[in-house]
This record gives C-alpha cells, sequence and structure tokens, in this order.
C-alpha cells in the first residue's frame, strides 16, 4: 500500500485505532502511540491483553534495538521500551527544554560521559540516532543501577531525578518495602514517573510476555 492508501483509509474511519495503526504504518510511531493512547482511555470496558489494540498503545518499535542492548548491558527489555514510551513517546527527535534527546532523552553530557567510559566516540547528534541512543540509554541504565545494588525500581528514579537524590532518600527515608519507597519519594514528578514506568512494564509484559 503506497501512503495514499493508508492516508485515505484514515480519512474515511471514525475508528482511533484504525487511525493510530495508519499513522504507525506511515512510521509515524510517537503520533500513532499517542493517538491509541487516548483511544484507549475512553474505552470504558477495557479489552483482554490479547486484543490487537493493546499493542498499539504499547507498541515495540525499535524492539530488536532495545532487545540486543539491553541483553548486552543486562538490563531488562520490556523495562527499556517502558521508559523509552514514557521518555519519548517513541519520537527519536524528540529534544526537552533542558536538553535531553532522543528516545531515552539523555542529557549530552551525560551520554558523553557514558560514551567515553565505555570507549565509544561521541558526538552530540549520535543522540538523535535511534539506535546509538539506545545504545547510550542501555549503557547509562546499567551504570546507574549498578551504583543502586541492581535494583530497577531505585535506577528507574534515578533516570528521572538523579543517582544523588536516590541514594539520599534511600538513606533517609522509612520504608519496609520498595513499593513504601515508592509512596515517600518526595518529588512528585519521580514519584509519578516510576509509576508510570512501571505501568508501562507491566502492561508489555502481560501484553508480549504472558502467555
Amino acid at each position: 500500500m503506497s501512503v495514499d492508501d493508508y492516508d485515505l483509509i484514515a480519512k474515511f474511519s471514525k475508528d482511533e485505532f484504525i487511525k493510530s495503526w495508519v499513522e504507525y504504518k506511515k512510521g509515524n510511531y510517537s503520533r500513532s502511540a499517542l493517538i491509541a493512547r487516548d483511544a484507549m482511555a475512553k474505552v470504558d470496558v477495557k479489552p483482554v491483553k490479547n486484543d490487537l489494540r493493546w499493542r498499539l498503545v504499547y507498541p515495540q518499535n525499535y524492539y530488536i534495538q532495545v532487545h540486543g542492548y539491553a541483553r548486552q548491558f543486562k538490563n531488562n527489555d520490556a523495562l527499556i521500551m517502558s521508559i523509552i514510551r514514557e521518555e519519548s513517546y517513541f519520537n527519536s527527535e524528540a529534544q526537552s527544554g533542558v536538553g535531553a534527546m532522543g528516545l531515552m532523552q539523555l542529557m549530552p553530557s551525560t551520554a558523553h560521559e557514558i560514551g567515553q567510559k565505555n570507549g565509544l566516540e561521541f558526538n552530540t547528534q549520535y543522540l538523535l540516532n535511534p539506535e546509538l541512543n539506545i545504545k547510550l540509554g542501555n549503557m547509562y541504565f546499567s551504570t546507574i543501577r549498578g551504583m543502586l545494588e541492581n535494583k530497577d525500581v531505585h535506577a528507574v528514579a534515578a533516570y528521572n531525578g538523579g543517582i544523588g537524590s536516590v541514594s539520599k532518600w534511600k538513606a533517609d527515608l522509612k520504608y519496609s518495602d520498595i513499593d513504601e519507597f515508592v509512596e515517600q519519594i518526595p518529588y512528585e514528578e519521580t514519584q509519578t514517573y516510576v509509576k508510570k514506568v512501571f505501568r508501562s512494564y507491566w502492561n508489555y509484559t502481560r501484553i508480549y510476555q504472558e502467555q
């Protein structure tokens, strides 16, 4: 099918999930995921996990690269997919107001440091290359997880709030399990971020990995 054919389907369809699928087929991954997310939010009774609409809400864009680098750096691939979804919604050209770039929204200074430590010659524009961004993001996540006793929840919190903040919270907060830790995170943005990432992780797991 040509792009014109997909546009014709979208023009005559009132189904938002069809529009999401059309955007996906056209390579507009971020727009596709956002349309599907908003459409699913309007569904009162959510469909079963094997309903294909979930795969538009939680797509596996760039999964080959994510899986390969997650395995190389001993990360959980579903968790990396979840971070990408919450960071950029699969927009490889995303740039934040503070300078974070690409799929995993890495700061150039952080990416440069991580790349240098791993023998990767670095150029800021690499961050707009999906594969290199995913590679650097996996390097970074693996590094901060290793500094936080290999706890994924702590690493996800640090990905948003910084490793210094998470180290301080671990020392200062009183909690008996990881759920209590998350509920006591004093930065609302980071607490919300952790919950969103792990909600995505749960959905990726149930949609793609559970039998």
